[in-house]
């Protein structure tokens, strides 16, 4: 939290272009240590049946700070440029958009404070022992590890080609203008993933009490028909099709995401849930954001210039994806047993 507080002041108060790339670096890096920790400490506090609504919580202020950091940071823009924070001390004198990232950037000092507050939660092992011996455990895990990786980058890559194509989706088949594509992007993003998360946690925690880990394994196959039927609606050359096609597939992706996550950090051992989770949202973000809208874009390429050849760029990347998270799935479901 302190580092992406202070690279987000920093990049406020930069002047010039190594500032402003060192000031996102470090932005970055408190990013990435956040959710892999935040979901370790979770694992502590709590006792496996109720991991799954926990970790879905912290999903839910993702989604939910997403959708709303557009419609906030753009309100919040136009208060600045209107010169409101002229008189306020240190921003008074900065451009709009500097005054903005120094505003949030604020925000970040009483959640340190309230993350001071908490007690250190007990554990079974040494945190002091280092990475060479969380490899080696993820190691001799590597039966059950790989598979899990690559389901929750298989819907990573699937999802970030989607929500990334989405909106030219919108503007260049259907004829919508980009702001009213983006709201539609927005606010299907805020109530879809919504409920996503939160049914993901429930049904997720069902599972494990019922079947354990493989349960939770479960619920992700089923996800996987799920998502093909999302797809599916992209078949359909109507706008509401398209709409539908994104409503459900923000639903189920939520749901797997979840499932994914929790049923990650129950394989390892407890020294490893955090580098696991890291290793899982490196490879997810890395490889699935990397090569997902590329994918789209490459295939549109390849098909050509007709009315729908975004439309089944899309589905062929969302149909793969959703194929190959079911096999993978099944594939871990069979070596739990």
């Amino acid at each position: 939290m302190v580092v992406w507080t202070t690279g987000a002041f920093l990049f406020g108060f930069a002047q010039d272009l190594s500032g402003l790339l060192t000031a996102r670096v470090m932005i970055g890096l408190g990013e990435a240590v956040i959710g892999p920790a935040g979901i370790s400490l979770l694992c502590d506090y709590l006792p496996p049946e109720r991991r799954a609504r926990a970790i879905a919580f912290t999903y839910l202020g993702a989604t939910i700070g997403a959708s709303l950091s557009f419609g906030g940071g753009g309100w919040l823009l136009d208060i600045a440029e209107r010169g409101s924070f002229s008189g306020v001390p240190i921003i008074g004198d900065l451009s709009g958009w500097r005054q903005v990232c120094i505003i949030l950037a604020s925000v970040g000092i009483p959640l340190f404070a309230v993350l001071v507050c908490f007690r250190e939660p007990p554990r079974s092992f040494d945190p002091k022992v280092g990475g060479e011996r969380s490899f080696r455990d993820l190691w001799d895990r590597r039966r059950l590890i790989w598979p899990m990786l690559l389901t929750g980058l298989s819907i990573a890559l699937a999802d970030f080609a989607y929500t990334t194509w989405q909106t030219p989706l919108l503007t260049r088949t259907y004829g919508l203008t980009a702001g009213t594509g983006g709201q539609y992007l927005g606010l299907t993003t805020l109530i879809a993933g919504t409920a996503g998360a939160s049914i993901g946690g429930v049904l997720s925690d069902r599972a494990q009490a019922r079947h354990g880990t493989t349960g939770r394994v479960g619920v992700i196959r089923y996800c996987a028909f799920g998502l093909l039927l999302g797809a599916g609606f992209l078949l359909i050359p109507q706008l509401w099709a398209a709409l539908c096609a994104f409503a459900i597939w923000q639903v189920v992706a939520n749901i797997a995401y979840v499932s994914c996550a929790v049923t990650l950090v129950e394989l390892v051992t407890d020294r490893t849930r955090a580098f696991s989770s890291a290793v899982s949202v490196s490879l997810s973000i890395g490889i699935g954001l990397g090569f997902g809208p590329t994918s789209v874009a490459f295939l549109n390429q390849s098909i050509g210039r007709g009315e729908n050849a975004l439309s089944l760029s899309i589905l062929i990347i969302l149909v793969t994806m959703a194929l190959t998270t079911f096999a993978v799935s099944s594939l871990l479901k069979q070596r739990l047993k």
